[in-house]
């Protein structure tokens, strides 16, 4: 099942993949359009589908923690991905503003979103 935004749905669907996944899938972020989406791993692995485009991942580094969370990007041409740590990674024209990977958290992160700020 894959949401909107707004949380409409826009489509259900069940893929058969032929090859196992290194970890499991943590995150769903739909495009803008809702024709497609990212699937995150808690490895950092992203995994593109539809018309939306891969702009990298962390699959190949070493984290501290394992990802929590992908959130895309208002107009659909980036994502974060966070880490249970509090570590944000960002891709595409996701702008990096910090993160929480330095702070003390009484819990681990557990999920991410992105939200509109009016200028």
């Amino acid at each position: 099942m894959v949401l909107s935004p707004k949380g409409s749905l826009i489509f259900t669907t069940t893929y058969t993949v032929d090859k196992s996944l290194n970890k499991p899938i943590v995150g769903i972020a739909s495009t803008t359009d809702g024709k497609g989406y990212w699937l995150a791993a808690s490895d950092g692995g992203v995994f593109a589908f539809g018309d939306a485009n891969y702009y990298g991942s962390t699959a190949n580094m070493t984290l501290n923690k394992p990802i929590a969370g992908i959130t895309a990007t208002s107009d659909g041409k980036g994502y974060w991905l966070v880490a249970a740590d509090g570590g944000v990674f960002s891709f595409g024209d996701a702008t990096y503003l910090g993160s929480a990977a330095d702070l003390k958290l009484k819990r681990a992160v557990d999920s991410v979103a992105s939200v509109a700020v009016a200028g």
